[in-house]
């Protein structure tokens, strides 16, 4: 049945009817496609024939018939073949007669022509007659006549047939034409069918790969190759555009089935052929997988045998009669890749044998062993080295080349030129025996017209001479017409000298090399005026260096003169610059291989490769060519002016020009020591145009009231200047410049860079006594363009001839330091840097920002100037100049020492501007949004590093404040800063770079340093500039002679307390300042270990691991004396960084700690101890780590360990194991395969070695999560309180309350940096993962057994500020249900609920205490109206107690019971004016302010808002009174307040909600404060209605 169903499916989607509806069709392939219709494709799979016979058998017929049509010799018109496949004539037809009409006019027109020239010679001839004149003329006019009238006639027919042809072609329709066809046509729907069929095919081999193995679908594979080969396929793919769009990929479609089919069956190479038919004529399909399956078959999937076929195959092809172009296709696309692939590998193998000797006499000969000729034994050889061609290939293709019976196009010469030149590289010995046929061959295709064949034949020759012995009469004739021939192809022409060049030495005699070179050097001075002539040969020797080394003397003196004419002219091409270049590296090549054989390093041979080995033996006279000191100076000289010409220049591919001659400069400055031929006057052209330059830019001026910025805006047009960020690379290829204009710094930047080669390789002094003066002049234009944006280069350059004349060691620039220039240059720093000390600090506070201005700058900035620290510094490159000279000189830093200060100061003021603003701005972001980000107070460090940790891992790098990137190496880097941090953190550097330097400097310059430290410390969030002033105070601080006092070392040391930056980035400035505490504290052996881990490297990037090592690596450490003075400040620092992801810094404050105390003191004590202890530094981290930790290295764990072996419970789990085992005598029946583990883990326990080892593991995975660390310090506490007697607990309690009444403790400490529970990411009811102490140790408090009894006001306290409500009620309940007999501690507990209750507005329960604390039988009633919401009898009932009570019968409890539920009532009733009068009887403000605004008296709310109950309602955190501020605001027409007071108030209403338990049904917490945001949303849609109507008040028109 499954069958039937099957076939009925088949049956149902392929009829004509459904085939040809584009629905039906595409329903059935989706259904081929499903991965549950298996059983459908291979039920279309089995006979695809027979289920697609509908697609397939209209094409099958045609092709049928147009064969039989053929073979009775009949022939079917254009327009009916075309009709007959499909395609659409109707525009053929009338495009046809358009045609026909334009022919016929324009023969009408010819022969009107032709008319009047008849008449014309008819009356000529007639006059002549008439005139009588002499029979000769007569007769010539007479044969004018005659040829006049005959072509008149011609004309005549030709317009009648023209006539003729249009008739009958505007008589014949569509109709008629498809009367004549042999069979039914291709209509559209048989179009269809086919289409479908196709994909149907397509589909069916895309899930099935075995569809064409072995003989499966045989017959299919023949019907495709009917399709492919058939002439409909072939007019519907040229004929495209006259078919619809979908029609276009049947040849795509069919090609790839048979490409499967090909790579299962690779034996049928006819395949292959047949796919050539594809290339012959250009269409709309890409077939170019086509191509590149063809090259990846010949040459990969193929093997030997079937490749010998194919190759078999090519002469039946290339024999038969058909179409050239097919034999040209199946030589590019088939022969050569498959014999160029497989002879290479062979090749390589080995075997096709090695170099092809020398020919006898030749020089190459006279180097070689003397052995066999090289011919012998291989011209009679029958067997070919080669196993893929073989004998008879050569042969037949031999023969094939020589058979000239029909004509063949120029393409085909030129790939049978291609074969032969393969096979002589590569078969040379077996080719010996066809030499005569094979030149011949070529040398006929010398003399060709076309200069394609022509080349190509010379590529052949070449070959041949390099392989063959040859007469040297030929190979002279090839090298001189090859050394004449370099306009057409080029490359082609080059390859072929690539060839022969080689090969001279070879094939030459000497005498006959001799010529060779005489020719060439005539050729150079005939010819040499035509510069393309000279460039081919130039070229040539660039190509060819070894060949020429020894005639060196007869070139060099023309290369040198001809530099000039290629690389100078504004004409010359960036081609020939770069070649005259490339002719200048030849020649110094050719001198540093003569030293070297001078100085015996190398032999004479080493130069030139194996086939040219010959050379050091010739005699020559140019061996030993020096270059004098003329040639030398115009070499030097070309270098320069051609450097400096690229570098002005505005062509592509200038730039590598300009890097090229500049780096051949210095190779030939160093190469040509010994003359002092640099001339100033090589520079005389930059020097002049460089104050030109200075004119017409901006300078920098010392107005303070324009900046620089301002000035490079405002003067310098933006001409496009690409900004160069990147390290410039002298190796590789400098970018192009895209713009049409030049920079003018340019020739500044070439010129440095030159004379920064002078100074470091030229000995010599004149040329800087020379140039000193014009070099003063030329340094002022050099700082006033580099501190514009764009010039980045110019100032990298700048900093390296600075270094290089200042830095001390060269000799060539001691004529510098001495003279107006080092004046001019100290006088340009100290201007540039008063410009950014004299720059306002709004415009930079602008820069810092990056706020795009168009008054400020419009060129782009430097790469990390628009970053969180950024802000352009102009000075930036100055002070990075001075620090580079002052690493080498430190001497150079007493010029500048107070500009520099001066400069930090206003950078520093700037930066603190703006991070005082970021730090609002993401505080602000903080609290507002409710999404992923970065959050402050993390209970640890190493909770931040883990986390980064895996997100580095996971692929997403998670963006601190101080972000935090990964380089290559996986390493966590700071992010770059811009310029103005650079520019502080150097200046730092500098002033830090000598540890005496604070006590050498003047006591107001002293002053204004330690000011500038001060503040970075205090308000700085730049982590990069935090790290290097650590460090450098760090290295003061140690120091036991150190250049600061004790109380500059306290004031510093109490700044190391950096809040302002987060944990992860802020880690390496704990880790720099705990060594520093270490090295104050401690003696040196204490840290050795802690200094051996800290300047590893390993862990820390380079900055931070070199800012730690320059601390802890210093043995001269303060004095004990010292150390006396700074004990507090120190002691609190150890708390601060006690909790530091370092282990071993743990570990060595957790010794000095219990060192300090008595070691011997119990576990109870120690506790006691931790809870006496100063943790204010220590207020916003989880520092319950520090109890966890000192604990579990007591010996008390030890004691936990022994006690724990004889538990019962643990030997349970054993016990029942024996048992089963000796009972059953397998532990596998009773499936107890996790008793092995469990004995496993019970090991380690008995093992004391191993506890403590696990002790220290969970105590460093503590630190890393805080769930642990709440759970160990609940156990830990309940093991201590066991082991307590009364009057211990009774101390420990007053303790734990004292550290819980400290107002240090941070209300929100973050368990992890991301705000949700991963699993539940999009739930935004979820709370985020905040903690706090205070929840911890209250909830340790519960488990404790009697329960502590805290102070009760504390936990009402605690439960408020700290979000512990849960902790806080369930306390007091336990407590209240233990003392039964302390009515007054109950009494006390009662209220304190019920305040509970009523901040978490929870009124049954707070109405239910109020009734157990009242004793009035009538506050009993009036409560139980209010439970029942009976509020008219309540506020009845009140209002009657109130009236008929006397007070001093009732507590002052029930009297405040009264008072809030009658306040209550009333205003739920909106009875404001018995809310006013009664506000105004008791002087309640807050029910004051609200009645007010309830009656729009904005003079009352205007005068309560600064009374001190409302004030202080703002400081608690009260939104309620912030929204008075709002009403008022927008009632008295404020409007442009109410959105800062709006924001102010969504921030009190956020901050309460973080105080409020968890969101859950049933909880009524925080539905005060969903009103307060209702009211907020209102007040602000208000606020902006109320301001857009003023505008269109204002304005006069309609909102």
């Amino acid at each position: 049945s499954g069958s039937i169903n099957l076939e009925k499916t088949a049956a149902f989607f392929l009829n004509e009817k459904r085939l040809s509806s584009t629905s039906f069709s595409e329903f059935f392939q989706d259904l081929l496609n499903m991965s549950g219709s298996k059983s459908l494709r291979d039920f279309v799979s089995k006979k695809p024939l027979q289920v697609l016979k509908l697609c397939f058998e209209r094409s099958i017929l045609i092709i049928q018939s147009e064969k039989k049509y053929q073979e009775a010799k009949k022939t079917l018109s254009p327009l009916s073949l075309l009709t007959l496949h499909g395609i659409d004539t109707s525009g053929v037809q009338q495009q046809h007669i358009t045609a026909l009409r334009r022919d016929l006019e324009l023969k009408k027109r010819n022969m009107k022509v032709q008319m009047e020239a008849e008449q014309k010679v008819k009356y000529t001839l007639q006059s002549a007659i008439a005139a009588k004149e002499a029979p000769a003329v007569i007769q010539d006019h007479t044969e004018k006549h005659n040829k006049a009238m005959a072509l008149y006639k011609k004309s005549q027919n030709d317009v009648g047939l023209a006539q003729a042809a249009l008739t009958a072609s505007s008589s014949t329709s569509n109709d008629a034409a498809a009367k004549d066809l042999p069979a039914l046509p291709m209509s559209p729907d048989a179009l269809e069918w086919l289409h479908q069929g196709l994909k149907i095919v397509q589909i069916l081999v895309r899930h099935d790969e075995q569809f064409f193995d072995g003989t499966n679908h045989a017959d299919l594979y023949q019907i495709y190759r009917l399709l492919w080969k058939s002439k409909g396929r072939y007019l519907r793919m040229i004929h495209d555009e006259r078919l619809p769009a979908k029609f276009k990929t049947e040849s795509e479609m069919i090609a790839k089935v048979l490409i499967l089919y090909s790579e299962r069956h690779p034996d049928d190479v006819d395949c292959l052929y047949d796919f050539l038919r594809v290339f012959l004529n250009p269409t709309g399909v890409d077939f170019t997988f086509v191509r590149t399956f063809l090259e990846r078959m010949v040459t990969h999937e193929l093997n030997l045998e079937q490749k010998k076929k194919l190759l078999r195959r090519f002469f039946l092809v290339i024999g038969g009669e058909g179409n050239d172009e097919v034999k040209v296709l199946s030589i590019q696309l088939l022969i050569l890749p498959l014999l160029r692939e497989g002879l290479e590998q062979e090749n390589v193998n080995g075997k096709l044998g090695g170099e092809q000797p020398p020919t006898k006499g030749s020089l190459a000969y006279k180097a070689t062993p003397k052995e066999s000729d090289g011919d012998k034994g291989n011209k009679n050889s029958e067997v070919s080295r080669s196993e893929l061609v073989g004998i008879e290939f050569i042969r037949s293709y031999m023969k094939v080349m020589k058979d000239g019976s029909s004509p063949r196009s120029e393409r085909l010469h030129i790939e049978l030129l291609k074969v032969s030149s393969l096979l002589i590289e590569f078969l040379w010995k077996e080719m010996v025996e066809h030499r005569k046929e094979l030149i011949k061959f070529t040398w006929t295709h010398l003399k060709s017209d076309d200069s394609a064949s022509k080349t190509w034949a010379y590529v052949n020759v070449c070959h041949f001479i390099s392989r063959f012995d040859c007469p040297s009469k030929i190979t002279l004739q090839v090298w001189i017409a090859l050394l004449r021939t370099h306009q057409a192809n080029k490359d082609l022409v080059r390859s072929a000298i690539d060839i022969l060049v080689p090969s001279l030495p070879k094939r030459l005699p000497e005498e006959d090399f001799t010529k060779a070179i005489k020719w060439t050097k005539k050729i150079m001075f005939e010819e040499g005026h035509s510069i393309p002539q000279l460039t081919h040969m130039w070229e040539t020797f660039v190509r060819h260096p070894s060949v020429f080394f020894n005639d060196r003397n007869l070139f060099v003196p023309h290369m040198v003169n001809s530099l000039n004419r290629l690389g100078l002219p504004p004409t010359s091409t960036i081609e020939n610059r770069s070649l005259s270049l490339s002719v200048v590296d030849l020649i110094m090549s050719w001198e540093e291989h003569r030293l070297e054989i001078s100085r015996g390093s190398v032999s004479a041979q080493d130069h030139v490769d194996k086939k040219t080995r010959f050379s050091h033996e010739m005699p020559k006279s140019g061996a030993d060519f020096t270059m004098n000191k003329s040639m030398i100076d115009v070499v030097l000289n070309f270098l320069v002016r051609v450097s400096f010409f690229a570098a002005e220049s505005k062509e592509v591919g200038a730039r590598i020009v300009n890097e090229k001659g500049v780096s051949l400069f210095e190779r030939g400055i160093k190469l040509w020591p010994q003359y002092d031929v640099v001339r100033v006057s090589y520079f005389d052209k930059i020097f002049t145009l460089t104050p030109l330059i200075e004119t017409s830019q901006p300078t920098p001026s010392t107005n303070t009231e324009k900046t620089l910025k301002t000035k490079s805006s405002q003067k310098m047009p933006n001409k496009g200047l690409s900004n160069q960020t990147g390290q410039f690379d002298s190796s590789q290829s400098s970018p192009v410049k895209k713009d049409t204009e030049s920079s003018p710094t340019e020739g500044m930047v070439t010129c440095l860079q030159l004379l920064h080669i002078l100074i470091r390789s030229s000995p010599h002094q004149r040329f800087f006594i020379e140039a000193a003066e014009k070099l003063s002049k030329f340094i002022v234009p050099c700082f006033s363009q580099g501190i514009l944006l764009q010039n980045k280069m110019l100032r990298l350059k700048l900093k390296e001839f600075s270094h290089a004349v200042f830095g001390g060691g060269n000799k060539a620039s001691e004529p510098l330091l001495t003279g107006e220039f080092l004046g001019v240059f100290k006088t340009q720093i100290e201007h540039i840097l008063a410009i950014d000390m004299n720059t306002p600090d709004s415009d930079a506070t602008k820069a810092s920002s990056g706020v795009p201005d168009s008054k400020i700058n419009t060129m782009d900035s430097d790469q990390f100037d628009n970053v969180r620290h950024g802000g352009r510094c102009s000075a930036y490159f100055v002070v990075e100049l001075i620090e580079e000279v002052c690493r080498t000189n430190l001497q150079f830093l007493g010029y500048f020492s107070s500009s520099l200060l001066s400069l930090s100061q206003r950078l520093l003021k700037v930066h603190v501007q703006d991070a005082s603003t970021a730090t609002r701005r993401v505080t602000s972001m903080n609290s507002q949004m409710i999404s992923r980000g970065v959050q402050q107070n993390l209970a640890s460090s190493m909770i931040g590093i883990l986390e980064e940790a895996n997100d580095s891992s996971s692929g997403s790098i998670s963006r601190t404040k101080d972000t935090i990137l990964s380089d290559d190496r996986g390493m966590k880097e700071v992010q770059e800063v811009g310029s103005n941090i650079r520019s502080l953190i150097s200046i730092i550097r500098l002033l830090g770079l000598k540890s005496e330097i604070p006590a050498s400097m003047e006591s107001d310059a002293r002053r204004r340093l330690f000011q500038l430290l001060c503040t970075i410390l205090e308000k700085s969030d730049c982590l990069a500039l935090l790290l290097t002033a650590t460090s450098i105070i760090g290295r003061w601080i140690v120091l036991r002679e150190s250049p600061i006092s004790v109380e500059e070392r306290r004031r510093l040391l109490t700044k190391l307390n950096f809040k302002q930056v987060t944990e992860v980035p802020g880690e390496p400035l704990a880790s720099i300042v705990a060594n520093i505490v270490m090295r104050l504290r401690f003696k040196k052996s204490s840290t050795d270990k802690v200094k051996k881990r800290s300047s590893n490297g390993k862990f820390l990037s380079p900055m931070i691991s070199q800012n730690v090592s320059a601390i802890v690596s210093d043995d001269d450490t303060v004095s004990t004396d010292s150390r006396e003075e700074l004990n507090g400040v120190i002691n609190q620092l150890m708390m601060s960084h006690s909790l530091s992801a370092d282990h071993g810094i743990r570990k060595v404050f957790i010794d000095r700690f219990q060192g300090a105390n008595n070691s011997q003191m119990n576990v109870v004590e120690m506790f006691i101890v931790l809870l006496q202890s100063d943790w204010t530094s220590l207020g916003d981290k989880l520092w319950l780590h520090r109890f966890v930790q000192h604990l579990l290295s007591h010996e008390f764990c030890q004691n936990l360990r022994i006690s724990y072996n004889d538990d019962p419970v643990r030997t349970a789990p054993l016990s029942l194991a024996k048992h089963a085992e000796t009972s059953t005598g397998s532990r596998s029946s009773l499936k107890l395969e996790g008793v092995n583990n469990y004995e496993s883990f019970m090991s380690v326990l008995d093992d004391s070695p191993k506890w403590d080892s696990m002790c220290s593991i969970i105590e460093k995975l503590s630190l890393g999560d805080s769930d642990l660390c709440h759970h160990l310090f609940h156990e830990l506490l309940q093991t201590i309180w066991v082991r307590c007697d009364d009057k211990m607990r009774d101390s420990i309690t007053i303790a734990l309350e004292k550290v819980l009444a400290q107002p240090h403790h941070a209300q929100f400490i973050y368990s992890s940096r991301f705000p949700f529970n991963p699993k539940y990411d999009n739930d935004l009811l979820l709370p985020t993962h905040g903690c706090n102490i205070i929840q911890t140790v209250l909830a340790s408090t519960l488990k404790l057994r009697p329960i502590p009894k805290y102070d009760i006001d504390l936990l009402v306290y605690l439960g408020t500020k700290f979000n512990s409500w849960h902790e806080v009620i369930q306390i007091m309940e336990t407590d209240l249900s233990h003392n039964l007999e302390d009515s007054k501690r109950q009494q006390a507990l009662l209220i304190a609920l019920r305040r509970c209750y009523d901040a978490l507005n929870e009124k049954d329960l707070s109405l239910s205490l109020s009734q157990r604390l009242s004793k009035n039988v009538g506050t009993k009633r009036a409560l139980s109206f209010e439970m029942y919401n009976m509020v008219s009898d309540a506020l009845t009932k009140y209002n009657e107690l109130i009236n008929a009570t006397n007070e001093e019968m009732l507590s002052n409890e029930e009297l405040c019971i009264w008072e809030s539920r009658f306040v209550d009532l009333n205003r739920e009733s909106q009875q404001w004016a018995v809310l006013a009068d009664y506000a105004k009887n008791s002087e309640n403000p807050s029910v004051m302010m609200e009645c007010a605004w309830k009656a729009r008296d904005w003079k009352a709310v205007h005068s309560l808002l600064p009374s001190p109950s409302i004030v202080a309602g703002l400081e608690i955190g009260c939104p309620g009174n912030k929204i008075d501020e709002i009403y008022l605001a927008i009632g008295t027409g404020k409007l442009s307040e109410v959105e800062k007071l709006h924001l102010q108030a969504v921030q009190l209403c956020l901050h309460n909600w973080q105080l409020l338990p968890k969101l859950a049904p049933g909880c009524n917490a925080h539905s005060s404060l969903f009103q307060y945001f209702h009211r907020l949303v209102e007040l602000r849609e208000s606020g902006q209605i109320m301001v857009e109507t003023g505008n269109h008040s204002t304005k006069g028109t309609l909102p």
